[in-house]
């Protein structure tokens, strides 16, 4: 696998909060750390189809995994509440901190 020119950003959870995707599990009963094992688990997923010689678009992954962390916390959810949860990833929110950075501020709206 050829990485010349590759660059890695980790910006989601760091730049941008998960809160949004959070309060949607909270919704259906899921406790609050439900949306970082389902995000670590989607991450795991993700690092191991790229070392593998494959890629999947994160909304991808992101779809496939969450059943699997739902039905470990007991939780049943049919497609239409499964989509609604993952597109709430395009609506994430900038962490507070990235407002009063004004190097930094501009570079994530």
């Amino acid at each position: 696998m050829n990485t010349k020119g590759t660059a890695v950003f980790d910006i989601i959870g760091t730049c941008f909060s998960l809160d949004k995707p959070r309060q949607r599990l909270v919704e259906l009963g899921a406790p609050p750390h439900a949306v970082e094992l389902w995000f670590a688990q989607t991450l795991r997923d993700a690092f191991a189809l790229s070392h593998a010689g494959s890629y999947r678009p994160l909304k991808e992954v992101l779809e496939a995994e969450l059943p699997r962390t739902l039905k470990v916390l007991g939780i049943e959810a049919d497609a239409q509440m499964r989509s609604h949860i993952v597109n709430a990833f395009s609506e994430l929110e900038p962490q507070p901190a990235m407002d009063e950075s004004p190097r930094l501020s501009h570079k994530v709206r």
